[in-house]
């Protein structure tokens, strides 16, 4: 029983894996700032919704007062395609023309979450980001320079922004999402070893006391057949005493 409990563990966890969307901006060592442009990074898997909405969520809070920059629920972007990897969020820029006023809030604990809007389960949470902070900032320089508006693109087309995210030194980030990543693939072989343990043990218990009630059993008879032997010789000697 305990194996196949095991077994069924280990193939969820697994399934888990193959369809779980990483995160790798914003992360722990992510600095955004209240206009932006502010990056949004992500590698999904076969399986994952064809498109998400994008919320931003701070630390102890339900709900924010509706802004410019988006209404009391966080979300701010809808229908993003899931291969598309990358949203670039500029909430100063949300028409596309110069600073619009629109501001962030700002602080610490803040977290993006990806919701499902293309697929089974629409509505959920499918996946949440590392908390990272919102530093205030004075003006969009983006939209100063007619720049970047929030937009969704693919790694290779918006590697060219990626070091005005305030996000910090690229290399920093690309360490820090290689080190994420590394820490969920060794966690999930170390959850999956663990299960296989726990099975081999099950089996071997069971094992152990199948053989230990085989032993009992087997001595059980041969204390029987001992018994009935004692007792028949003493019948017989009885036998010889009485004819002698």
């Amino acid at each position: 029983m305990l194996s196949r409990i095991a077994v069924v563990c280990a193939l969820a966890l697994l399934a888990t894996l193959s369809s779980a969307i990483v995160v790798t901006e914003p992360n722990s060592v992510t600095l955004w700032t209240s206009t932006g442009p502010n990056q949004i990074a992500w590698r999904n898997q076969t399986g994952d919704p064809s498109t998400i909405s994008l919320r931003v969520i701070p630390h102890n809070v339900s709900t924010y007062t509706p802004s410019q920059a988006f209404p009391a629920d966080g979300v701010f972007a809808s229908g993003v395609a899931i291969d598309a990897h990358i949203y670039v969020f500029t909430p100063a820029c949300l028409d596309g023309v110069s600073d619009t006023g629109a501001r962030l809030p700002t602080g610490s604990g803040f977290k993006v979450q990806f919701i499902n809007t293309g697929g089974t389960g629409n509505g959920t949470v499918i996946a949440t980001s590392n908390m990272f902070r919102i530093e205030p900032a004075d003006s969009a320089t983006a939209c100063d320079t007619g720049g970047l508006t929030s937009v969704e693109g693919s790694p290779t087309a918006m590697s060219a922004i990626a070091g005005s995210t305030g996000s910090g030194a690229s290399g920093s980030l690309s360490a820090s999402a290689h080190s994420n990543t590394a820490a969920i693939v060794g966690g999930t072989i170390a959850g999956v070893l663990a299960l296989l343990i726990i099975a081999g043990v099950g089996v071997w218990l069971r094992k152990r006391r199948r053989d230990t009630r085989r032993e009992t059993i087997a001595y059980s008879l041969r204390l029987q057949d001992r018994m009935h032997l004692t007792a028949g010789g003493g019948k017989a000697r009885q036998a010889e005493q009485g004819v002698a």
